[in-house]
This record gives C-alpha cells, structure tokens and sequence, in this order.
C-alpha cells in the first residue's frame, strides 16, 4: 500500500475486478507481457534461422490473432520485424475487451509452458493478486477466484486427477 493510501489521501480498491480491467492492471500486464515475456526470449540468430523471439510472436501471430504468417511485418529490407508486431500487438491490447486480454494471457502462459519457460504464469499472477483481479493462472488458465484458499483447492485438485490419470 502506497503512502498516500496508508494516511487516507487517495483511496485504496475496494472491489475485486470481476467482469473488468482497470487501466493499471492493464498497463500493469502489458509490462508483464513485454518486459518478463517477449523481452526476455533471445532476439537473435547466428544460424539464420528464426530467432525464439521470431518464433515465439509467428506463433502469437498465427495462432492467437489468426493472421497468415506471411503477413507478419517486415522491415524496410524485407527482414521480419519483431518490433513492429510487437507495436501491433500493443495496439490490440489496449483496445481489447477485458475478456480478451485474459485470452492473451492465458495464451502466452501456455506459450511459455511449452517453449520458453520464463515462470510467466508466477509473474502474471503475482501481477493479477496485488491489482486485486478477480482471476488467476491455474494450470495455464485463467480462473475466476475470491480467496487464496480457492487457488490452493483448485491446484490440488488439478494435480491429484493429473496424478490419477497416471
């Protein structure tokens, strides 16, 4: 809790955001997706392939926006522009429905589950709890909580079917 909060200056949240996204949390989870995602997948190839970052956004690219991946941005000398679909990205972020931008991180947690292996999800809900979101990454989904207790229930559960399917 900030100072001004503590002496009563500006108001703390007094509701959990269920069927919304305030503009903090949504500033909050971009930086979340640029700065402990995209930004940390390897940018570069020496070997002329994709880079994992390339990798990675095609992926985004095609399977959560559906768009052909030779339509994935390219720069002035005809190079896949990374930045430039990041900047794309963005500009869907910020005008999506709350729902969606859950879609996108439960997309890119299950991403990272697969291929990059960054602790997304830890950081996406770490994110989610301190702005008082009504909804977590459990299993790489996003589900609607009202308590701690909830989270550990639902893991415990997912993870004794998991053990029983064995």
């Amino acid at each position: 809790m900030k100072f001004s909060q503590r002496i009563g200056k500006t108001s703390v949240r007094q509701s959990i955001q269920i069927e919304s996204i305030d503009q903090e949390l949504t500033n909050r989870l971009w930086n979340n997706i640029l700065l402990d995602f995209l930004y940390n997948i390897e940018e570069y190839s020496f070997s002329g392939r994709d880079s994992q970052r390339t990798f990675v956004l095609k992926l985004i690219w095609a399977e959560f926006f559906v768009r052909p991946v030779d339509d994935f941005p390219l720069d002035l000398l005809g190079r896949d522009f990374n930045d430039g679909a990041i900047r794309i990205m963005k500009d869907w972020f910020f005008k999506a429905k709350w729902f969606e931008k859950y879609d996108l991180i439960e997309f890119l947690s299950k991403v990272d589950a697969k291929f990059t292996y960054l602790k997304f999800r830890k950081i996406a809900n770490s994110t989610l709890e301190k702005e008082s979101a009504g909804y977590r990454l459990i299993d790489d989904n996003i589900v609607q909580i009202t308590a701690d207790e909830e989270i550990t229930e639902i893991e415990e559960a997912i993870n004794s079917s998991k053990n029983s399917k064995r």
